[in-house]
């Protein structure tokens, strides 16, 4: 398959008030938040996003010291958001034929096919969609923050199609290849994200929901306070009738392998993958990422919801 860029812009306003951008990721660069609120009982979230990648560049709670995803300026977020912002590589097999894909990208691994690409802008939520003609997939992702919960949270509902004339098998990893744990201030983060990783704890993930944590405060003073406070994430299928989270990933190498710039899954792209069972889960900075496998019959559609926010301690997650 030859290379495919579509590089024409295209920009629509629809009667429901939805600006749409095709090919958003040839347009002009432009930065914006989410609308921060929650509702009357909610937990406020800010959600910066741009036009690059998968959009989110970063999102918290409170100010940019409460990142759940590192808080960049909107010229680093253009170069970022398309690395450490969400990601989704998919394996496909559709009889005899084997290939990889990544949507959303233009220039990495797994990008070199005949697609469209659009993103539809609403005063709640952010969709993206782009169609692989080459492989007769159609890949929807939608965001939007959880309203009138108690606690803070960033939804994203992430849907592969089969638009092929054959079923087709998928293997899925979805989700952030870098998060934030809780107590990790801006200015430690971009100046000592090194050492701090001394501290970086990730707890909860026997009921696949990890909670992400630095075990103490970081402050040069003999007292030691300790930490209740985490971010998590968690992921599912809406269709199954169990409800179970899918398999969490914490741990980075176990999609990425050697490639700490996250330009390629390099251990995702082995035959039979399996991210394992152990995982290391301390003094290392954490991923948020599950995966999932699917056959999928001509016209049916894989859905993978995933949450990612901030809880006051690892009970009120469970009881999510």
């Amino acid at each position: 398959m030859s290379k495919k860029i579509n590089t024409k812009v295209k920009y629509v306003l629809d009667k429901k008030g939805t600006f749409h951008i095709e090919n958003y990721n040839q347009s002009k660069s432009f930065s914006n938040f989410f609308p921060g609120i929650a509702g009357l009982w909610g937990v406020p979230m800010w959600v910066f996003y741009v036009n690059r990648g998968q959009c989110v560049a970063s999102f918290g709670i409170q100010s940019k010291d409460k990142a759940i995803m590192e808080f960049q300026p909107a010229n680093k977020s253009y170069r970022a958001a398309a690395l450490q912002g969400f990601r989704t590589f998919i394996k496909l097999k559709r009889g005899r034929k084997a290939a990889y894909w990544e949507p959303f990208q233009n220039n990495l691994l797994g990008t070199d096919f005949k697609k469209d690409v659009k993103m539809s802008i609403t005063a709640h939520d952010l969709t993206l969609e782009e169609k692989n003609e080459d492989l007769g997939l159609v890949v929807k992702v939608n965001y939007f923050t959880l309203p009138d919960e108690p606690f803070a949270a960033l939804v994203r509902k992430v849907s592969v199609k089969n638009i092929g004339k054959e079923k087709c098998d998928v293997e899925i990893v979805d989700g952030l290849p870098l998060i934030i744990p809780y107590g990790l201030s801006d200015w430690i983060n971009k100046n000592m994200s090194r050492t701090v990783e001394a501290w970086v704890k990730v707890r909860n993930l026997e009921n696949k929901a990890p909670y992400y944590q630095l075990n103490v405060e970081v402050a040069d003073t003999p007292r030691v306070t300790h930490i209740k406070e985490g971010n998590f994430y968690f992921a599912f299928d809406p269709a199954s009738k169990s409800q179970e989270p899918l398999p969490a990933i914490v741990e980075a190498e176990k999609v990425f392998g050697q490639a700490f710039d996250f330009t390629a899954p390099e251990a995702f792209l082995n035959d039979g993958y399996d991210a394992g069972t152990v995982q290391k889960t301390d003094n290392k900075m954490p991923s948020a990422m599950t995966y999932c496998s699917a056959g999928l019959a001509k016209g049916k559609t894989q859905d993978i919801v995933s949450v990612t926010g901030y809880a006051r301690e690892v009970k009120q997650l469970n009881e999510i």
